[in-house]
């Protein structure tokens, strides 16, 4: 599915960028263990239009001329064949990539999924790509695309520094982050969904009747806390754009700021102006 959306950002000139999210490559071979290879063939199902999605945004990024955004998830776990597919789709397309969780994952939930256990796996898929996915930031047309690491529902301390230091360019800004913060439309679209617990700083009354392990994945630390005020406060954010609830859905932020999330089904093109 493709969908055009349009949001007016102060660009220089108008241009477009096409946005996925969340593709899964479900790949393994014979390279990787029995696990893996259970794994893959179990989840399959579940993800049947990442070649599709893929291949279509790839199409359109030539069509246009224009870059792509993905913000994360492109694999659904650690595998010698995901991590070529990764490789050469940034190696051979003009691509701003923005890390998820899934990007990290070694077995989907064999244990707590923390930043100790992303940095595991850290500076090899950071070594696949050409952006850092950490931090990073691109002007194109006088806009200038921000991309933070909240893979596991936290900010980090070095994102403070970043983002005041991207602001002070004085550009219009688009965040690019895989998992979205909750805003009272997200919520409310993410309550009706079943999808609460994809949102960083959720409203405390979100942890009620949760069991521990739920909780202390998703409870903001003060970093993440200040991060996300930063991003609600700063008037130099003009969008915001998230992968990660499989869902497509656009609102304004509490701020006032347009929120733009992609499905893992669809790929969506987007105009700036």
């Amino acid at each position: 599915m493709i969908i055009n959306t349009s949001v007016s950002v102060g660009a220089k000139t108008p241009f477009r960028m096409i946005h996925v999210s969340d593709t899964h490559f479900t790949l393994a071979d014979s390279r990787d263990n029995s696990d893996k290879n259970r794994i893959a063939t179990k989840r399959r199902h579940i993800f049947p239009h990442s070649e599709a999605v893929r291949d279509t945004a790839v199409r359109l990024s030539g069509e246009l001329g224009c870059p792509i955004i993905h913000t994360g998830d492109h694999y659904d776990f650690l595998s010698h064949p995901n991590l070529e597919e990764v490789h050469r789709f940034v190696t051979e397309n003009d691509v701003l990539y923005a890390a998820g969780n899934h990007d990290f994952s070694h077995y989907l939930g064999e244990e707590t999924e923390n930043e100790e256990y992303k940095l595991r796996s850290y500076r090899e898929v950071q070594s696949l790509h050409k952006n850092n996915i950490r931090t990073d930031s691109r002007v194109i047309c006088g806009v200038n695309f921000v991309v933070l690491d909240d893979s596991y529902f936290q900010f980090h301390p070095d994102h403070v520094k970043f983002l005041l230091g991207e602001a002070e360019k004085g550009l219009p800004m688009v965040l690019l982050y895989h998992k979205p913060v909750a805003c009272r439309e997200l919520l409310a679209f993410a309550e009706e969904k079943g999808r609460v617990g994809c949102l960083v700083c959720p409203p405390e009354s979100c942890f009620d009747g949760k069991d521990e392990e739920w909780i202390a994945e998703r409870r903001p630390d003060e970093v993440t806390l200040e991060v996300a005020e930063l991003i609600n406060s700063l008037p130099q954010v003009k969008c915001i754009i998230n992968g990660h609830m499989h869902e497509n859905f656009t609102c304004l932020t509490d701020t006032g700021v347009p929120l733009i999330l992609t499905a893992n089904d669809t790929v969506r093109v987007i105009e700036f102006t």
